[in-house]
């Protein structure tokens, strides 16, 4: 049986030192490639070409050189990962073992110009006698260390002093029943045979986490007050660690998705176009609608795309997800991270998305006419010596 192995994330210093997190079965690769003083050492090209890719903000580039990377760690560590993690018959089912699983920490070095891992810490620099020679790394001879595992865990942790009342709940408590995203960072799960998707935090997190957790609070509680339902996911509760009770993660609700993930989100439908109008015309207005009641409550959704709309396959419903700010190219323009604007600038592009043109001119006239200002000519620059018939009685 292959290795089930993928990268969880990457760090990376000041142009000199890469390090990847590779789950390999159940086991997680802790691989760092450090600056080598032998100038044709294959590391140092490695971090160089993704150091400048990563300068370049082109993902494409970022995929390419990670994925080199990865290539480079698999060809050298395959055999030895193997050996310490095997391919699992069924892999852990609560959150905590997903999260926390042994951990090998090793580093990538060229060692008489092969490319090796050397478990971290075993090895050393050496200045050879003889100057004209190059640096090189000196490590012990095989079969003196063999890797012992440990357990890493992450210093994240959310500020939920100011919802005291949303329960809380143990990873060790939560049944992973499918991964949604990494191993057990976003998942649906069980708990107390409640379905819930469960999101989990980690140092690479960048506050992601602890704006949707804000964002869901405050919606739950408007909700909750108003006697609404809202299409978005209920804040359900918290996750913590059994050790420290550290707040890491957050449980909310379930939204499920269909087998087939055609209509699973909008940006999963094979051919829009096939799509009926009315479906369609439904689908935005409740999108539009949504975004609405958020801004009447002071809640920005943030990275407004199809790709963050599901398609609930009972109700036939159009639910917004992911709350953690940010945007995406193409639909949220960067100065407009953040801001209503930026929602109403998403909400237009998933018109567009949907090809529902007229609705689109619709949409941004209800967006310029619940404005507490109006400028006249500015609808005229919009929307042409028309307008009238547009907005209507909402001026």
């Amino acid at each position: 049986m292959p290795a089930h192995h993928y990268v969880e994330h990457v760090e990376h210093g000041c142009g000199n030192e890469v390090t990847f997190h590779v789950r390999w079965n159940d086991a997680r690769m802790i691989v760092k490639l450090d600056y080598n003083p032998s100038p044709d050492a294959t590391e140092n090209a490695l971090i160089k070409s993704y150091t400048s890719a990563g300068f370049s903000s082109d993902e494409d580039e970022v995929d390419a050189n990670q994925k080199e990377i990865l290539d480079a760690i698999v060809r050298v560590g395959a055999s030895l990962f193997d050996e310490l993690a095997p391919p699992l018959v069924a892999p852990p089912s609560d959150l905590h073992s997903k999260l926390y699983p042994p951990s090998y920490s090793f580093e990538l070095v060229t060692v008489r110009d092969t490319l090796q891992l050397i478990l971290q810490g075993s090895h050393h620099f050496e200045m050879p006698r003889d100057q004209k020679m190059s640096n090189e790394r000196a490590v012990p001879p095989p079969g003196l260390q063999s890797p012992e595992p440990e357990i890493r865990t992450s210093s994240f942790q959310l500020e939920v002093e100011k919802i005291p009342q949303v329960q809380r709940y143990l990873t060790t408590d939560i049944i992973v029943v499918e991964d949604l995203l990494g191993d057990g960072y976003i998942s649906h799960v069980l708990v107390h045979g409640r379905d819930m998707c469960a999101k989990v935090g980690g140092d690479f997190d960048g506050g992601a986490l602890q704006r949707e957790l804000d964002c869901l609070q405050k919606i739950t509680a408007n909700a909750a007050q108003q006697m609404v339902r809202v299409n978005v996911p209920k804040l359900l509760g918290i996750i913590e660690t059994p050790h420290d009770r550290r707040a890491i993660g957050i449980l909310e609700e379930f939204i499920p998705h269909p087998k087939s993930v055609q209509l699973s989100t909008l940006a999963m439908a094979e051919n829009i176009r096939i799509i009926s109008p009315k479906r369609k015309e439904a689908w935005a207005t409740q999108i539009r609608q949504t975004v609405k009641w958020l801004h009447d409550i002071g809640i920005i959704w943030g990275d407004g795309k199809a790709d963050n709309v599901l398609i609930h396959p009972d109700t036939d419903e159009a639910w917004l997800i992911d709350f953690g700010g940010g945007t995406t190219d193409g639909w949220v323009d960067e100065d407009l991270a953040d801001t209503s604007d930026g929602d109403d600038q998403a909400v237009e592009r998933i018109y567009e998305f949907l090809e529902l043109r007229e609705a689109t001119q619709q949409s941004r006239l209800i967006t310029y006419c619940t404005r507490p200002v109006i400028d006249v000519q500015e609808y005229i620059d919009a929307f042409g010596e028309d307008w009238l018939k547009y907005a209507g009685k909402n001026i």
